[in-house]
């Protein structure tokens, strides 16, 4: 199993500063699109684990997506909602009010590597 950690991109310079919601939206997005890289282009990878920070310019970056991916594909032809397709892709993470909270590291918050 490969392990691979990425930190989220910080909004855009054109981004709209009225929606506030849209780095954590983003931040799904490239879960998505990692996943999808990894496997498509690394043939000889089954499952990988995949970790995204947040930066903070005063504390140490926060884990807020988490996922165990696998080659095999989930159904999501016809599923509409961004969030169920990440969570049937496997990542973990927590939205309150359409904002990533930091995922917690206590042992049972995540499963272990």
């Amino acid at each position: 199993m490969k392990l691979l950690t990425s930190c989220a991109r910080h909004e855009d310079a054109c981004g709209l500063a009225n929606y506030r919601a849209l780095p954590s939206r983003q931040a799904v997005v490239d879960a998505m699109a990692l996943r999808e890289i990894l496997l498509g282009e690394l043939r000889s990878v089954r499952s990988a684990v995949l970790r995204g920070f947040r930066a903070s310019e005063r504390e140490t970056p926060e884990m807020i997506v988490f996922g165990t991916i696998t080659r095999e594909d989930p159904y999501l032809l016809r599923v509409a909602s961004l969030v169920m397709r990440a969570r049937l892709c496997g990542f973990q993470f927590e939205l309150e009010n359409g904002f990533l909270k930091p995922l917690k590291i206590d042992g049972r918050s995540l499963p272990s590597e």
